[in-house]
């Protein structure tokens, strides 16, 4: 077995903007990895992309573990950077970026065409692992992209993950399937305030809500044992909102069209000259000011229908939903019990009065509410896709002035389960007529800017010879049998400009050496390096009465 570790050390990522369009939020860890290529570049948005060139520390046995690749198509619709470019991998591969403590975004991007080389988009199935967290499992771009609807061509896939006190170290590890290849296009690591989605909420203001059982509050999340994987994003009523208009982490807002149910889908409201009044409850960096300029509401014959959303998730978890609210018309909707209504998530009643201008005392001022749903598996036990629906209908019960409901945004994550896992079961394959069909006989081969400094050290493994790597002098790797959950690092400092150069060449003069020795005192694959095993959630019964249980299992 070959394995492949890169350490990528950024000294200085600095994303600079003008004071004028300086966001809410600055990060302070901003990384943009474009991978596959040997030169920064640029996007449209004005990011700048570092590379994760080896040319420069290349060895003869490089490409037995990871090769860079180019897209042999290219659909109109994909962005060149950083989709243009892949890291193909065919053995286990470290990215380890030094990050500060605190919560982090990590965004893969994938584009799943075939690559020079001979590689079949149809035949990379891998894992991908963060720290403690499996994140993907026997993952297919390819299936995941023919899934969508309407049709894509690439895809991102967002976590949040935590780093933990004395812990510098974002670990993503990939590792391909049995004959098979895993591959990425680029990678992205952006901080977020630390109590924006795992922060502790008010019970008495803004209370944490289990949708499965209303009669007890949630416990709040335990950030050293919780990821999340942002499934859907939405501006409800209003138009994509792209990365550069987020608050400063890069967020991507999308547009609701496409996830209403049924034959009325509401009146989309924006209001353009409004001021967004935030507060400390609900701060500038929360959502963009044009996700509360904008909603859908119900408008007329709002009695006769629910304003319905529906969304595909994986069952057996637990899911986060942050609804956004903002009463946007001041001079229709100012007072409380004007506009009342009830919340509904998987046909449970989770808000049964929801009045706006109650919770924020008065218009044009934005608030959020968050709801823990648990989605069990269907009868059988076995994990597969399921719906989850949001519908929002008046509170007649309320007496209000106006029957009628608004929304102005939408958070779905999954919570990982008790195992730290997030992976989900891969799509069924959709293909056009026309579109190649998987080859299972194919012999083909399987498996920023002036401100960023990179730094890589490579070893590599092959034809059973251990090598001895050494990171920088900081990180070590050791097997622990019989654990799943490892501490990749620990207390661990970061180097000088002196250090760094310093053991780079001792660890590049340490791999020449071990690769002329013919079978003398090299340690053993096993003491070198860790793998992260992956296990499968516990069946969970679907009737109510043991949904609470099973969800609390799962989490």
């Amino acid at each position: 077995m070959s394995t492949f570790v890169l350490y990528l050390h950024f000294l200085l990522n600095l994303f600079i903007l003008a004071a004028a369009n300086t966001p809410p939020y600055t990060p302070t860890d901003l990384i943009l990895l474009n991978c596959g290529t040997s030169s920064i570049a640029t996007t449209l948005d004005g990011r700048n992309w570092m590379d994760d060139d080896l040319n420069s520390l290349s060895r003869n046995n490089l490409a037995n573990i990871s090769l860079a690749a180019t897209a042999t198509e290219q659909h109109p619709s994909v962005p060149q950077v950083p989709y243009l470019t892949a890291r193909i991998i065919r053995s286990q591969f470290f990215y380890s970026f030094p990050v500060s403590p605190g919560k982090k975004f990590l965004r893969l991007y994938f584009y799943p065409a075939s690559y020079t080389g001979g590689f079949n988009k149809t035949e990379s199935f891998f894992t991908v692992t963060a720290n403690n967290y499996t994140l993907l499992s026997n993952f297919s771009a390819f299936l995941a992209v023919s899934a969508e609807k309407p049709p894509v061509a690439y895809l991102v896939k967002e976590f949040i993950v935590n780093i933990v006190q004395d812990n510098y170290f974002l670990n993503v590890i990939f590792l391909p399937s049995s004959n098979s290849y895993a591959f990425v296009n680029g990678i992205e690591v952006v901080s977020t305030p630390d109590n924006l989605y795992m922060g502790a909420h008010d019970r008495n203001n803004n209370p944490l809500k289990f949708v499965n059982n209303l009669n007890s509050f949630f416990e709040e999340f335990d950030e050293n044992k919780t990821a999340f994987e942002t499934l859907y994003r939405l501006n409800v009523g209003g138009n994509d909102v792209s990365v550069t208009d987020d608050t400063g982490m890069f967020r991507e807002w999308s547009r609701d069209d496409n996830f209403l149910s049924g034959g009325d889908e509401g009146n989309p409201l924006r209001n353009d000259t409004m001021i967004v009044e935030y507060t400390s409850q609900t701060p500038n960096y929360t959502a963009p000011a044009i996700v509360y300029t904008t909603a859908r509401a119900m408008g007329m014959y709002s009695d006769k229908f629910n304003l319905t959303w529906i969304f595909s998730v994986d069952s057996g978890y637990l899911y986060l939903l942050r609804l956004h609210f903002c009463e946007m018309m001041p001079y229709l909707i100012n007072s409380p019990n004007q506009r009342v209504f009830t919340i509904f998530i998987n046909n449970r009643t989770a808000e049964q009065v929801a009045d706006v201008i109650l919770w924020t005392g008065g218009s044009e001022i934005p608030i959020f509410r968050d709801f823990v749903v648990f989605v069990p598996n269907p009868t059988g036990g076995r994990p597969a896709k399921q719906d989850l629906f949001l519908a929002l209908h008046p509170a007649k019960e309320a007496n209000p002035v106006y029957l009628d409901a608004i929304l102005n945004g939408i958070e779905i994550f999954k919570l990982n389960s008790s195992d730290g896992s997030l992976a989900g079961t891969n799509h069924e394959l959709v293909l056009d007529p026309t579109s190649p069909a998987p080859n299972p006989g194919s012999n083909k081969k399987k498996s920023g800017g002036r401100w960023g400094i990179l730094f890589a050290v490579i070893g590599g493994v092959v034809g059973g010879v251990a090598v001895v790597l050494i990171l920088l002098g900081f990180l070590i790797f050791r097997r622990r049998r019989g654990m799943k959950d490892r501490d990749y690092n620990s207390r661990i400092e970061r180097p000088g400009m002196n250090d760094v150069v310093w053991r780079l060449k001792f660890a590049l003069q340490l791999q020449e050496a071990a690769e002329n020795d013919e079978g003398g005192g090299r340690l053993p694959f096993s003491s070198l390096f860790i793998t992260h095993e992956t296990t499968t959630e516990d069946d969970t019964n679907d009737e109510f009465s043991e949904s609470s249980a099973a969800a609390e299992a799962a989490f």
